[in-house]
């Protein structure tokens, strides 16, 4: 099934990719985080909008689990420049043995791309920083934030 909706994602045209590392807190634990997200764009002159599917690893002292999530964002464009910034929403939820160890959290996130690697010609933001936040409701409510480092790009199809 992923592997057909990665296909229909390269198919449609444009495709986006951001790879991420950074510190996620939740509930007060601090963990280290790798992903990298997948999925479909669509960009303007001076916005753009993006679907992503999420994978990767969160980490603490206690051990390693997998980590899912699902992302939509809106895309800033200076029409000189690309991509300057995006904020948007993420619900994420981490795995471990074949079940899910904590329920799907909602966080709103922003990042800001400071120039390196960015191309005006594709939309590829390049490098930037990300921030978010949000809450985690089951089993138990907790705080949920974030702080990356993210490289995004992003590449067309069919032209």
């Amino acid at each position: 099934m992923r592997l057909l909706l990665l296909l229909v994602v390269v198919g449609a045209g444009c495709s986006t990719a951001t790879l991420r590392t950074g510190v996620v807190v939740v509930g007060g634990r601090p963990a280290f985080q790798g992903s990298i997200e997948l999925g479909i764009s669509v960009m303007g002159e001076r916005r753009g909008v993006t679907a992503t599917h999420e994978w990767g690893v969160q980490a603490t002292d206690g051990g390693a689990r997998a980590m899912g999530a699902m992302n939509l964002d809106v895309y800033a464009n200076e029409p000189e420049e690309g991509p300057v910034a995006r904020a948007g929403v993420r619900m994420r939820s981490t795995f471990s043995e074949y079940r899910r160890d904590t329920a799907s959290a909602v966080l709103a996130r922003g990042a800001a791309f400071v120039g390196l690697g960015r191309e005006l010609d594709t939309h590829s933001g390049g490098l930037g920083v990300e921030i978010a936040g949000g809450m985690s409701f089951d089993p138990i409510v907790e705080p949920i934030f974030e702080a990356n480092l993210v490289f995004t790009g992003r590449w067309q199809t069919g032209r």
